[in-house]
């Protein structure tokens, strides 16, 4: 077959273009008429996929609780080790998992957290705290929400005075400098004097002890700690109906 020229187009250069047709044969453009050629395709090069690992409960700051929970925005506001009260009272106090059921069809025996007691802050009733309860029950200190607001609103700061209260009763004695950073998470501020003149009539009263703590600050001043002693509900503390009978 003599040899002829074809019209072919090129899609890299985006025109067409002449070839002559023995060209062609070697590029592999055959069985096609000379207006209609098209250039065989490039095989596309091989992708390599990149796999992401993705950590299960990793928080955004990389600090998560022993359960494996990340301790982050939607954790208990009063704690730097754990996610909730849960689980301050399950690790520090030594509870341990039980069966999920007694029924001897469950395999391999799965195991579950279990219901740990809780005494409202206000009334002094028990109620359960559970590990996983999406109505934030893992870290309540209240039985009922009547309760809270009962507390809230029975003077002029008695949330600001409850927080003090509900972080030394978790975190133990603390420094008024760890007492402010930990009341900043609540959006509560609480300085050296706000703090020191809070605590004041319940030192005067037995319910709060305060101590030297044996270091000093930058500027050489002594630190004192305050720990709770009173082993009631620390609502009554603040509420006026209770102060006055305690």
């Amino acid at each position: 077959m003599e040899d002829h020229i074809l019209t072919i187009f090129n899609s890299d250069t985006g025109k067409w273009e002449q070839m002559l047709y023995s060209k062609a044969q070697q590029l592999g453009y055959l069985g096609v008429r000379p207006t209609d050629a098209v250039q065989k395709p490039k095989p596309k090069p091989p992708t390599t996929s990149i796999k992401s690992t993705v950590v299960k409960h990793m928080s955004a700051t990389g600090v998560n609780c022993k359960c494996g929970k990340p301790i982050d925005s939607c954790s208990d506001t009063a704690e730097d080790d754990y996610c909730s009260l849960y689980c301050h009272r399950f690790y520090t106090e030594n509870h341990k998992k039980i069966p999920l059921s007694d029924s001897k069809h469950h395999k391999n025996h799965p195991m579950k957290y279990p219901p740990i007691e809780q005494s409202c802050d206000m009334c002094g009733n028990t109620f359960n705290l559970g590990y996983n309860d999406s109505s934030g029950r893992n870290r309540s200190r209240f039985c009922s929400r009547q309760c809270y607001f009962e507390l809230i609103g029975s003077r002029r700061h008695a949330k600001k005075k409850w927080i003090i209260l509900r972080i030394l009763d978790q975190r133990g004695p603390l420094t008024s400098g760890e007492l402010g950073r930990i009341m900043d998470k609540f959006d509560t501020k609480g300085n050296a004097r706000v703090i020191g003149s809070t605590m004041r009539p319940w030192i005067a009263k037995g319910w709060v002890d305060r101590y030297d703590a044996g270091v000093s600050d930058k500027f050489g001043k002594k630190l004192q700690l305050y720990e709770l002693v009173y082993d009631g509900p620390i609502g009554q503390m603040i509420h006026p109906n209770y102060t006055a009978k305690i």
